[in-house]
């Protein structure tokens, strides 16, 4: 069996790669990108290059090759590139053998994974509304984004803080005890002021607050860590195992934020879990992006000793036209999938429905003027 074609292809701002084979078999995988689908596509016609007529159950040879022949290594397109074809590498060995990508991973470790719930609204009584509606549904993980601005661009970190902490209190007093919550800053705070957003929300009991600082540097994690003690997380933008080694060696965080879209795949992500077991960090992958990397994710999760809980986000049910066996994920927890590969069936007609949307991240400033994270 022999790789015959590597393709990219849109879907609104998703981005799916086919690997298909020379002997009618394929694998799906979904690269983490939003704005760079055109330069992502162009890498993958690079990779494709040399990578039609190879093995495509040497996963690891392979890998090797894409990211130690990019020269420029370890940034956000060429590791989404990567993680896409690993990712429909795997689903290839699956159906190849007759078994469940996560069977190929050494077999589940848990008979089920939490999930948690993105929640958000236009106020405080909105917010609480939908926290109890996923309640009900069965999360008892939910997970909120920092305050926005307003309908416009400018984010007023004082305000923004001061409202976050607000809705977090009264979350916790909605909600009890029992319900783990989680908060993601987005990497919108300066160092001092993410010292005082996670000194504030300390008495709420968060399970986590996510990327309160930018992650170029993450050694700038340890001022932080040193300074308050509510438990961290991060990494969702980190690109390849060597990129994480401050994070997990330096245990500057408690929860590892692997993003299998972006990180190198499934082969990548397997070993950034695996240096975190060494350091008893637990690991909540990331995946924001389409249900394909979510899906893949989970078969991850399944065979990860120390996963902590995985993130869930939802999307259009017309996802499911255009993966075929996409299970339900609405109820807090997911059970393993057992068709083999990643278990679904990529209609590509009716992905053609969906073409490329070109998105653009929100371009956010300060009250000065000066330019802001989203």
């Amino acid at each position: 069996m022999k790789i015959r074609s590597i393709t990219g292809i849109p879907v609104e701002t998703n981005l799916i790669v086919k690997v298909e084979t020379d002997d009618g078999l394929y694998g799906v995988g979904e690269a983490g990108v939003a704005v760079q689908v055109p330069a992502t596509m162009k890498v993958l016609e690079y990779y494709a290059e040399w990578l039609v007529g190879r093995d495509p159950l040497a996963i690891e040879e392979l890998w090797q090759e894409m990211f130690r022949y990019s020269r420029r290594k370890e940034g956000s397109i060429i590791c989404a590139a990567i993680s896409g074809i690993d990712m429909a590498l795997w689903d290839i060995k699956g159906k190849a053998l007759g078994v469940p990508v996560w069977q190929l991973l050494g077999g589940k470790v848990r008979e089920r994974v939490q999930l948690y719930a993105h929640i958000g609204g236009k106020d405080t009584t909105e917010v609480i509304e939908r926290s109890r509606a996923a309640i009900e549904r069965g999360f008892t993980v939910l997970r909120y984004g920092f305050d926005d601005p307003a309908g416009g661009t400018v984010f007023d970190a004082s305000r923004a803080l001061r409202r976050s902490v607000q809705t977090m209190e009264a979350v916790r007093s909605a909600v009890g005890p029992e319900i783990d919550i989680c908060v993601d800053v987005h990497q919108r705070l300066s160092p001092a002021r993410a010292v005082e957003y996670c000194r504030a929300v300390e008495p709420v009991a968060p399970l986590f607050v996510e990327d309160p600082i930018r992650p170029e540097d993450p050694t700038a994690y340890r001022s932080l860590r040193d300074r308050v003690s509510v438990p961290l997380a991060s990494g969702e933008n980190l690109y390849s195992k060597w990129q994480f080694r401050p994070l997990i060696e330096e245990e500057l965080v408690e929860y590892i934020r692997v993003d299998l879209g972006a990180a190198g795949g499934i082969t990548e992500s397997r070993k950034i879990a695996a240096a975190a077991e060494t350091h008893y960090l637990e690991v909540v992958p990331h995946c924001a992006r389409g249900p394909l990397l979510e899906l893949a994710t989970l078969h991850f999760s399944f065979a990860t000793p120390n996963l902590a809980v995985q993130e869930h986000t939802g999307g259009p049910a017309w996802w499911h036209d255009i993966f075929v066996g996409l299970g339900d994920l609405e109820s807090g927890w997911a059970t393993a999938p057992e068709t083999p590969g990643l278990g679904v069936e990529f209609n590509e007609d009716a992905a053609k429905a969906h073409p490329r949307v070109q998105r653009q991240m929100p371009h956010w400033r300060k009250p000065d003027g000066s330019v802001q994270e989203w």
